[in-house]
C-alpha cells in the first residue's frame, strides 16, 4: 500500500491481550518535548504516543495547562494514521526514539493514565470528543 503512494490507519481502543490499544495524538509545537518518552511516531504537525491501558478511557481533547488545545486521546471508535503513511505536509510518519525502547508505554488504571499527562503537563478537557 505505501509504495503504491496510499497512507494507511491504526484503529484505536481496540483489545491487545488483557490492553486496550490508545493513542496520545499532540498537535502543538512543543509535543515532541513534552511527551518525554523513549519512543513516539513522529507526524505531520507533532507525536503520536502509542499506549496500552487496561481501563477504556473515553474519547477526550487534550489542553495545556492555560487550556489551549494540543492534542487528542483517540480511543475507541477513532483511528490515527500508521508508520510509513505520508502527511499531506510531504513529512512521513515514522517511529523515533531509543531503538531497544518498546514502542508501547504500558499503564492499569485511569488514574496512573491521567497522572501520566499531568506529569508532561498536559490536560483532559472536560469536554469528550464525538465517537
Amino acid at each position: 500500500m505505501l509504495e503504491a503512494g496510499y497512507n494507511w490507519g491504526v484503529r484505536t481502543g481496540k483489545k491487545i491481550g488483557n490492553y486496550y490499544f490508545i493513542v496520545i495524538d499532540l498537535d502543538d509545537l512543543w509535543a515532541k518535548e513534552r511527551i518525554q518518552v523513549n519512543r513516539y511516531i513522529q507526524t505531520g504537525n507533532g507525536v503520536h504516543c502509542y499506549i496500552l491501558l487496561k481501563e477504556l478511557p473515553p474519547n477526550l481533547i487534550l489542553t495545556d495547562q492555560n487550556g489551549n488545545r494540543i492534542g487528542e486521546l483517540h480511543s475507541l471508535g477513532k483511528q490515527v494514521v500508521g508508520i510509513g503513511s505520508i502527511h499531506q505536509s510531504g513529512i512521513r510518519y515514522s517511529l523515533k526514539g531509543k531503538n531497544n525502547s518498546p514502542w508501547f508505554i504500558k499503564l492499569e488504571t485511569l488514574a496512573e493514565l491521567e497522572q501520566f499527562l499531568k506529569e508532561r503537563g498536559i490536560y483532559q478537557k472536560k469536554q469528550k470528543l464525538k465517537t
